[in-house]
């Protein structure tokens, strides 16, 4: 089987990859092995939150220059700052052209996400119906909250999250509520708590009926409040059954990610495969690479455990594979490889110890660690590039996402960096 681009890897980078050379006219297929990172993000995408010195950044665009300074083998460091910028802006429209509904801009700087414990984190762009503090004010738009958790649902505990809040100084504690809703149409699930997370509550929920007995719960509780907060339950395939409920108790509801996995990281990776898919891309879900063949320099095919002897070629390729979390990166006792090519790695050692630090709070060595490439992405072999494997997201090294709160944008950047090249263009 023949495409004009195969992408290996359909987490955020690979899909928005694949879209963008689909979108160029190309064939594209992803090899697709599992459920990737996306399905357990909180559902926002961050560009840069701090510097590899700590330094908190309040807007990307003023603080690339030192980020290249400090750390020059980051991925926004090897595009430069008006590449990155300009692919940045562009990745927030393309987003939005392909049904993900998101707040924020690059040009607005970093609002603070409110995290399931209450704390906070810059965020770039995220979900429309997310809570978050004014990123002018850095407080909560509203002063009287009401936040509600549905009954033996684990995963967000409606007294903890008053607390955080308030802690936060977003608004006093004594002008938040909590509330524990029964909500017995749930009652199925509810006996099983392995059941009951938050996909499965939303595939509940989300039906008229149900959420008119939502709505109807919350109503005389949400009576004398300016807003009602809720784990984010609802919104299956859309964020509409968020605007609905809000339209029906008359107050403005917004919900805050649960632990993993996530309901909204998992709809918008959902929304983006059946965009791929509209647009007439192939994927192989369930399938892993297995084996390739190289042509000289290139690579030239690669086979499939689902495809066995009948190869897949293409004129070129996308590596998208992730960080060890999804598979990119494997470690043994004296080594970290890339797993599917064994092509060169930045910062690496073979000194194990080197790997970690000694504090888990502390920045870790190995989140470095990732693919070589040279300034258009390529990933290297044995020194050389390979001049038809483009290589895009947390499977390049040379960056910490977690410390630097930048993973979203990597992976969104680099997307449709590689793309571009692919299509010969940079629009």
């Amino acid at each position: 089987m023949r495409y004009d681009v195969i992408v290996i890897g359909a987490g955020l980078a690979g899909l928005v990859a694949g879209l963008r050379v689909l979108e160029g006219g190309r064939s594209c297929a992803l090899v697709n092995a599992g459920q990737s990172a996306l399905h357990f993000s909180s559902g926002a995408f961050d560009f840069l939150g701090h510097l590899p010195d700590g330094t908190p950044v309040s807007r990307a665009p003023d603080a690339l220059e030192a980020l290249a300074d400090q750390a020059p083998d980051h991925p926004y460091a090897l595009l430069g700052r008006q590449r990155t910028l300009e692919l940045g802006q562009r990745a927030e429209a393309f987003l939005r052209d392909r049904g993900l509904a998101l707040d924020g801009s690059l040009a607005a700087g970093n609002r603070l996400r409110i995290t399931p414990l209450g704390t906070t984190v810059p965020t770039w762009l995220g979900a429309s119906e997310a809570l978050g503090l004014d990123p002018a004010t850095g407080a909560l738009p509203w002063k009287r909250l009401l936040v509600a958790t549905v009954e033996g649902f684990l995963d967000l505990g409606a007294d903890v999250l008053s607390s955080h809040l308030a802690a936060t100084g977003a608004t006093t504690e004594a002008a938040i509520r909590s509330a524990s809703l029964r909500l017995p149409v749930l009652d199925r699930l509810r006996t099983n708590p392995s059941e009951f997370r938050s996909v499965n509550i939303a595939r509940v929920l989300d039906h008229p009926e149900a959420l008119a007995t939502l709505a109807a719960e919350l109503a005389p509780l949400a009576r004398d409040v300016d807003a009602v907060v809720l784990p984010a339950c609802l919104g299956f395939r859309s964020n509409e059954p968020v605007a609905t409920l809000s339209r029906q108790i008359g107050v403005p509801v917004r919900v805050v990610p649960t632990l993993p996995p996530s309901l909204i990281g998992a709809r918008f990776s959902r929304i983006l495969l059946n965009r791929f898919l509209a647009d007439g891309g192939v994927c192989m879900n369930g399938d892993r690479v297995t084996g390739h063949d190289w042509n000289g320099p290139s690579l030239a095919r690669i086979y499939t455990a689902s495809h066995e002897d009948i190869p897949l070629e293409a004129d070129d390729f996308v590596l998208a594979t992730g960080s060890f979390f999804s598979g990119g990166l494997t470690s043994g006792p004296h080594a970290v490889r890339e797993t599917l090519f064994d092509l060169d790695l930045r910062e690496a050692p073979q000194d194990r110890a080197a790997w970690t630090s000694a504090s888990v709070f502390d920045p870790q060595p190995y989140m470095h660690y990732g693919v070589r490439t040279d300034a258009t992405l390529r990933g290297q072999l044995n020194g050389n590039p390979v001049p038809n494997l483009h290589v895009a997201g947390l499977v390049l090294g040379g960056f910490d996402p977690v410390h630097l709160g930048c993973g979203g944008g990597v992976a969104l950047v680099t997307a449709l960096a590689v793309a571009d090249r692919i299509l010969g263009t940079k629009g």
